[in-house]
């Protein structure tokens, strides 16, 4: 490093002045320093797009919950109204099964076009079908054995249940129906 000495001469009259200077080496940063000095230069929007994208990603994870939480609820308030329109549906059925066609609960459904001589009164199609409050309910299948039978029905949108129905052992009348068996949703008969 040079220090400027100024010197002034006289020549002939004239004035000559000489300037030295210092010399100042420009000194650059090394590679690893300048990546130092780019990594701190400009964390702060970096990490503020980090931090809202985690919160975004929170806030959407718990929004999903709360609509899990919803449909799993409202799931469960829809399989309680058909549980309660099949059960209406079987009291229906047991109500249509007395009187005189109180002794075609001793025949499976199938059966019922061919009905036994005791039996000619009865008529099958008040046990097929029927409506409770606004809601058609359809006999899928009715299996008689002695003192007990199976109840299949089904409301017009295809859902489905299954009941055990008791018998009364001194004539054809039912005694208990047992609480429903959702069997999903059946197409009726002849449905494509």
């Amino acid at each position: 490093m040079r220090v400027g000495v100024c010197t002034l001469w006289v020549v002939g009259g004239e004035c000559f002045h000489q300037s030295r200077f210092q010399v100042v080496a420009l000194v650059l940063p090394q590679s690893r320093e300048r990546l130092v000095l780019q990594r701190r230069s400009g964390f702060v929007m970096p990490l503020a797009m980090t931090l809202s994208a985690v919160l975004l990603l929170g806030s959407a994870s718990i929004h999903t919950l709360s609509l899990q939480g919803h449909w799993r609820h409202q799931a469960s308030l829809q399989r309680l109204q058909a549980l309660d329109q099949l059960q209406s549906a079987a009291q229906a059925f047991v109500a249509g099964a007395r009187a005189a066609e109180a002794c075609l609960l001793l025949q499976s459904s199938d059966q019922w076009h061919q009905p036994s001589s005791d039996c000619l009164h009865a008529d099958p199609d008040r046990l097929r079908q029927g409506r409770v409050n606004d809601q058609i309910w359809q006999l899928v299948a009715w299996r008689a054995d002695h003192d007990s039978g199976q109840l299949d029905l089904r409301l017009v949108d295809g859902r489905a249940a299954r009941f055990q129905l008791q018998l009364d052992p001194a004539g054809p009348a039912v005694v208990a129906v047992s609480q429903p068996q959702l069997l999903g949703r059946v197409q009726a008969r002849g449905a494509a």
